[in-house]
């Protein structure tokens, strides 16, 4: 009987060890699988903006002589609100320079003067100030992103910041004419963009900052020694003589899209509420040809807004467009508007096409902005009053966009002529002169019309604004114009015949900045991971997924 016993407690005590074995073989990867699963920072809500409808236009370059003039620009802001339009985007960077009083600009030796107004004013600010008082928001349009014209300050001082393409070349071609590229991956030129865009959210009252299709970089540029080496370090490899690889193209998004959601981190902490605003190329083009994989930017919370730029010649080709699944996708997550191409002085567009593309817009859901405004009624075939009354049979009922919270509190500028400022001492030695890059020479290549297709299947950039100004250098002689703007697609890129001569900007003259003095090139760190999206798929773009992660067309090994 005690062997009996003895032996039942020894079965016992072999059946509670396997038991016990046997759930340790369960929880533990179930523990695992919690801890991992706990880890992944869950998927950005959707916008708190979702309903708002975008109506907006923006203030190109050759818009300047509006903006500077104070009257000028308060009738222009008190006509689009009696509009009711929502949404203002002026430009504030391009080419290489700063369009408004910017001390970023100035410290680092890109511009040896501040540009302002005819009465001195500081032109954003009064802006901001008056849009706000008839409720239109500000969003400032950093147009130029990281492209650089080929004789700009920043080339001459910085050629280590430029991307290459693989045979070594800087340039290539775009609607602005031959043009230069920093590079999205260099962390001192992610540092200068991040500084100048953080002196707006934090000296003006905008709600927020605009990137376009040029906050981005050609697919087949990336070739220059740093990223070479960024990418071996990465991958154990060197970047592939295909440009169009599917692992070489998505690394090189990847790293923009890592910064996209960095810099909007910095600019929420700096304003809450800020509003982070793009307008790309439709997707599929974006991202193959722009490395600007803007849905995952969507998807990760970067952006607040979109307005996709569908500059089209026909309502048929437009509305075809619309069916394009990135549409569906965006609109889930945030307000989502169409960018609607109203003409150019050399390339008149008929009123009754512009509206019918905009109400083709609002029956899927989507807002409307307008590019540009010179051309919504001032330079048109038809005259003002009648494209004015289309406009507000568009737009009956008024739409308001909730404001942005105010920055900091400080002196503020608007509506205040600036004094001049007194003459200080010039510094010894005097630093080489900053000049003024050179106007486009006529001629010069552009793509095709707006929305007409190219060889290679490639759509046409943003139509350009022509003819525009440049700031001034306060120099003895008079500058010549120059068109800083992109020029027009298919014309020559010289200002229009008849265009009214611009008058000179008053600007403070300030010293000349010594050369620009960076750090020595750092250890760079590995750019923060993305946020875990839905599985890749070889298929086409598929708004089921909810927020998408723009996959490439084939199939794209994981890094």
């Amino acid at each position: 009987m005690a062997r009996g016993q003895r032996g039942t407690r020894w079965r016992l005590r072999r059946w509670g060890s396997a038991l016990l074995a046997l759930l340790l073989t369960v929880a533990l990867p179930l523990s695992r699988t919690v801890r991992s699963q706990s880890a992944v920072p869950p998927a950005p809500r959707p916008s708190n903006r979702l309903g708002e409808e975008i109506r907006a236009v923006w203030f190109t370059a050759n818009d300047m002589d509006v903006l500077r003039d104070r009257t000028r620009m308060r009738e222009a802001v008190r006509q689009l609100a009696a509009l009711h339009f929502n949404t203002i985007y002026p430009v504030v960077w391009n080419s290489g320079f700063a369009y408004y009083p910017s001390a970023v600009s100035e410290r680092l030796g890109l511009q040896d003067f501040q540009y302002r107004g005819l009465q001195g004013q500081d032109i954003l600010a009064e802006l901001i100030s008056e849009a706000h008082r008839q409720g239109l928001l500000v969003v400032p349009w950093f147009e130029f992103g990281f492209m650089v014209p080929p004789g700009s300050v920043l080339t001459r001082r910085q050629p280590a910041w430029l991307s290459r393409r693989r045979d070594g070349s800087v340039t290539s071609i775009s609607a602005a004419g031959e043009v230069s590229w920093l590079n999205p991956m260099h962390p001192q030129v992610q540092a200068m963009l991040t500084e100048l865009i953080l002196e707006i959210a934090t000296n003006y009252d905008s709600d927020g900052i605009q990137f376009d299709d040029h906050t981005s970089l050609p697919s087949d540029f990336g070739y220059d020694a740093f990223t070479a080496a960024l990418y071996k370090r990465s991958t154990g490899r060197e970047p592939p003589a295909n440009a169009a690889d599917g692992v070489w193209l998505k690394w090189r998004a990847d790293r923009i899209s890592a910064f996209m959601q960095q810099l909007a981190t910095q600019l929420r902490q700096k304003r809450p509420g800020f509003l982070v605003s793009l307008s790309p190329n439709y997707h599929d083009f974006a991202y193959k040809r722009q490395l600007q994989d803007w849905l995952t930017w969507v998807r990760q919370g970067s952006v607040d807004e979109v307005v996709v730029q569908l500059y089209r010649p026909d309502l048929a080709s437009f509305e075809a467009e619309l069916t394009r699944p990135e549409f569906a996708v965006s609109r889930q997550r945030v307000p989502t508007a169409v960018g609607i191409f109203t003409g150019q002085r050399t390339q008149p567009e008929p009123i009754e096409r512009v509206v019918a593309q905009a109400e083709a817009s609002r029956r899927r859901g989507l807002g409307a902005g307008f590019f540009y405004y010179e051309t919504l009624w001032e330079e048109a075939q038809e005259p003002a009053a009648l494209r004015k009354e289309a406009l507000d049979a568009l737009y009956r009922q008024p739409a308001p966009r909730r404001p942005v919270a105010a920055a900091a509190p400080r002196p503020s500028p608007a509506l205040t002529p600036a004094a001049p400022a007194a003459p200080r001492p010039l510094p010894t030695p005097s630093p080489a002169p900053v000049t003024t890059p050179a106007p486009l020479a006529p001629g010069s290549p552009s793509p095709a019309q707006p929305g007409a297709s190219v060889p290679n299947g490639m759509p046409a950039e943003r139509p350009p604004a022509s003819g525009a100004p440049a700031p001034e250098s306060p120099a003895p002689a008079q500058a010549a114009p120059v068109d800083p703007a992109p020029v027009a697609p298919g014309t020559a890129p010289a200002s229009s015949p008849g265009a009214s001569a611009t008058p000179s900007v008053p600007v403070q003259p300030s010293v000349p900045a010594p050369p620009v003095s960076m750090p020595a090139p750092v250890s760079v760190p590995p750019p923060p991971p993305l946020l875990p999206g839905p599985p890749e798929s070889p298929g086409a773009l598929d708004p089921s997924w909810g927020p998408f992660n723009g996959a490439p067309p084939e199939p794209v090994p994981p890094l």
